[in-house]
């Protein structure tokens, strides 16, 4: 068996304990294509607490709000750690929200969210392994994997 060996990292972001299969879908809704830095990608990696997990190191780049959001819904037991000068400066879970602004649009079509400047707004329900949004102004409800998640412009 080959032992794979992930460089450190100086300063940014790593986050780890990531369902299998989920790193990638991450990595595209964090946009790390056009990071411009080194992000490593790590797939099925062996990990006493899970089994397998997946993993992502970004350098250069600290998490904004809406990208801990997107994480903690879509990676809800993944662990954040923060670099500095290649040290730990902190290391968290993100909290599963109960409500999210400006990730997600609504699939109504005739929702005022799509009709004025407004952000829109979703409550979060988790049902066994399901996430669904309810819209905060429609009340059209979404399951989490059908959502058109918001890109920045």
């Amino acid at each position: 068996m080959t032992t794979i060996s992930i460089s450190k990292i100086a300063e940014g972001t790593v986050i780890d304990h990531i369902e299998p299969g989920i790193g990638i879908q991450i990595y595209e809704l964090l946009n790390l294509k056009n990071h411009g830095a080194v992000v490593t990608l790590g797939l099925n990696m062996k990990s006493e607490k899970m089994g397998l997990k997946d993993l992502i190191k970004i350098e250069g780049r600290i998490l904004s709000p809406e990208d801990l959001e997107l994480i903690s819904l879509f990676a809800p037991r993944s662990t954040i750690t923060l670099i500095q000068k290649t040290e730990i400066t902190q290391k968290y879970k993100v909290p599963f929200p109960s409500e999210v602004k400006g990730l997600f649009d609504c699939k109504n079509r005739s929702c005022i969210s799509h009709h004025e400047i407004m952000k829109p707004s979703f409550k979060i329900y988790s049902r066994y392994k399901t996430i669904e949004l309810e819209c905060g102004f429609c009340l059209t409800k979404l399951n989490l994997n059908e959502a058109s998640v918001k890109r920045p412009k």
